[in-house]
């Protein structure tokens, strides 16, 4: 991948969530003192954070699993390692059943997964996430849901969701990260050549 840095991308991930490039940086130092995520070192084009899939996946979780920064550690440890409830013998996700890689799969795999995403719902009552995806050659919605052990909600129940537009828009700058692709989108064009020379 890329040496661009998530702090780089915060800005149009911001924009794509309709949030604050503050916002979006905010997390990733809240992953960062959750162990969740590797902050890294320096300052400067290629400095900081890599942006990676696995990291864009971690902030998306954090921004639909909570509000509050504060309760990023706890709502982390309950949805990174959620593992799919009863998959289906032909699911996209097979082989990567824990959810922050089964959904840094879908923001990496070429082959369309990302189209065939409706929304991505993450409770905020308890550990449980759910995938709604389209079946390939139909537009049937299949589900697939994802838990930790003994997730149970509360009469009450609060969640929040990402449209699958969204998300496979996010996957289009992901893929093109691990290209390299220029994009003016991610700061000086001239800065993120100089971080990423042609092979």
């Amino acid at each position: 991948m890329s040496s661009s840095s998530l702090k780089a991308y915060a800005p149009k991930l911001a924009r794509l969530l309709q949030s604050t490039p503050n916002a979006v940086y905010e997390r990733q130092r809240a992953l960062g003192r959750a162990e969740q995520l590797d902050l890294g070192e320096g300052q400067g084009p290629g400095k900081g954070t890599r942006a990676t899939a696995e990291g864009i996946a971690l902030i998306l979780i954090s921004m639909l699993a909570t509000d509050r920064l504060s309760h990023v550690e706890g709502r982390m440890r309950e949805l990174v390692d959620a593992v799919e409830v009863r998959p289906l013998d032909d699911t996209p996700f097979k082989g990567h059943p824990k959810f922050v890689k089964a959904l840094s799969f879908v923001l990496t795999q070429p082959t369309g997964l990302a189209r065939r995403i409706i929304e991505i719902s993450i409770s905020r009552t308890c550990g449980r996430a759910v995938i709604v995806y389209h079946d390939i050659g139909s537009r049937d919605p299949r589900v697939a849901e994802l838990a930790n052990a003994g997730a149970t909600e509360p009469p009450l129940r609060v969640q929040a969701t990402l449209d699958g537009r969204v998300v496979e828009q996010i996957a289009a700058d992901v893929r093109a990260l691990l290209l390299a692709v220029p994009d003016p989108l991610f700061g000086d064009e001239s800065a993120y050549n100089q971080a990423n020379p042609p092979a």
